[in-house]
Formats: structure tokens, C-alpha cells, sequence
């Protein structure tokens, strides 16, 4: 006798479906339906134009889901993983290297080198200057320009071209020797904003002129020659000093 009350007929319903579904002569029978349904015309005729129309949101689906097993995979059978590629490499070994060798020596690829090596010192100067831009416009909380008050130029240097970084207390040279790139440069700026200031280039030569502030030198240690028997006390600031005597 079915039951009065829907919740319970719903429950009921709900054990008995688990309950069929996990009877081997079931899984059989719903396995052969299902590849019969799946070959007949009007069901490939119908999947065929719901994919044509879905086309891209299927592909987007179906790529983030793989995706994300494959990351899950990949975290927990990381020593798999490595062993898998370890063996794939030692199998394609020969093969990549011989490919990497006649791919080198194509024509369009020795033009496409030759072409990059001379536009790229130009494409590196292009991407210095914005962030060169960037770095100015951070520092002056808009438009870039002389933050000196008494500045020549009324209102302050405006032109980008005449700007220069500089270092509030000074020992600028030493501070831009410790980067490598422009790009790391321009993140200690941003971490330590309030060490610099922006300047002209006239703003910045009169402050290194009036504060005495050390020139930039390519040497890193400075090399005195001192006479024997000669005893000399010197001091030069952010400099290794070698005291070095003649032979007698």
C-alpha cells in the first residue's frame, strides 16, 4: 500500500532506488540500455545540435574540470609524478635532443633569433621607461613632476625627460648597485617610498652640490699604494680602503 504521506513515499522511494541500484543483474541491464539509447539517430541527431550551439561553454566546462583533477592528482601522487616524468624523459632523451638540434637550425628560426637579438635591446629600453613612468607617478601621487618647492621652472619640472629618483639622504649609487634590473629597483621603491623624492635634473644637481654628497664609483675597493715605514689614517666613506705597501 503506498503511502499518504509524500515525505515518506519520497524516503521510501529513495532506499529502494539504492537498494535496486546496487544489484549486479540491475547494473547490467541499465548499462545495455544506455549504449542502446545512446546509437539511436534521434538521440545523436539531438547531441550533436545541443553541442553545436554550446560549443564554447562545453569546452570551457570541460577544461576547468580537468584542470582541477588533474591538480588534485598531481597533489597527492606527487612521487608518482615525479617517477613518470623521470622515465618519459629518459625514453624521449635522444629524440628531444636531436629534434632541439635540427629545430636550431631551421631558416625561419635563425631569422626569427636574428630579428629578436636586434629589436630586443630596443623592446627592454620601451619596458624600463614605463615603469620608469610608473615608479615617477607612485612617488609624486599623480602627475609626475619636480617635488622641489623652489624649483626653476614654475609649478615644478613637468617633463618626464628631465626627471630623476632621487634618495633623500643621499648614497644613491650605492643603494642602485645592490639591483640587478629596473624592475627590482622600482619594487624596493615602492616598499620604501618615503627614502625617496623626485627631482629635475637641476633641482638634483644643485642638492648633491650643497649637501656634499659622494659621486657614484665603479670601483668597489679603492687601492693606496703606501710608501714603507709610512703610517697614514684615511677615511672614505662607502668604500673598502686596501692599504697596500711597496716591495723594498
Amino acid at each position: 500500500m503506498p503511502y499518504k504521506d509524500p515525505e515518506k513515499h519520497k524516503e521510501h522511494q529513495r532506499a529502494y532506488d539504492k537498494t535496486r541500484n546496487q544489484l549486479p543483474e540491475y547494473k547490467q541491464y541499465k548499462r545495455a540500455y544506455g549504449k542502446e539509447y545512446r546509437q539511436r539517430p534521434e538521440v545523436k541527431e539531438r547531441k550533436r545540435k545541443y553541442y553545436q550551439q554550446h560549443k564554447e561553454e562545453i569546452y570551457r566546462k570541460n577544461t576547468k574540470r580537468n584542470n582541477e583533477r588533474s591538480k588534485e592528482w598531481r597533489i597527492k601522487n606527487r612521487e608518482k609524478e615525479r617517477i613518470r616524468d623521470r622515465l618519459r624523459y629518459q625514453k624521449r632523451k635522444e629524440s628531444m635532443k636531436n629534434w632541439g638540434k635540427e629545430y636550431r637550425q631551421r631558416s625561419e628560426v635563425i631569422q626569427y633569433n636574428r630579428e629578436y637579438i636586434q629589436t630586443s635591446s630596443q623592446r627592454i629600453k620601451n619596458r624600463n621607461e614605463l615603469v620608469r613612468l610608473e615608479v615617477l607617478t607612485f612617488l609624486c601621487h599623480g602627475t609626475p613632476k619636480c617635488q622641489n618647492p623652489n624649483c626653476a621652472v614654475v609649478d615644478g619640472m613637468t617633463d618626464v625627460r628631465a626627471l630623476q629618483i632621487d634618495h633623500k639622504n643621499g648614497n644613491g649609487c650605492v643603494d642602485r648597485n645592490r639591483t640587478e634590473s629596473w624592475r627590482r629597483y622600482s619594487k624596493r621603491i615602492y616598499q620604501h617610498s618615503e627614502r625617496y623624492q623626485v627631482l629635475c635634473a637641476n633641482c638634483n644637481a644643485i642638492k648633491v652640490r650643497e649637501n656634499g654628497e659622494n659621486r657614484c664609483r665603479r670601483n668597489k675597493h679603492l687601492v693606496i699604494y703606501v710608501p714603507p715605514q709610512t703610517a697614514l689614517a684615511i677615511y672614505v666613506p662607502d668604500t673598502k680602503i686596501v692599504l697596500l705597501s711597496r716591495k723594498t
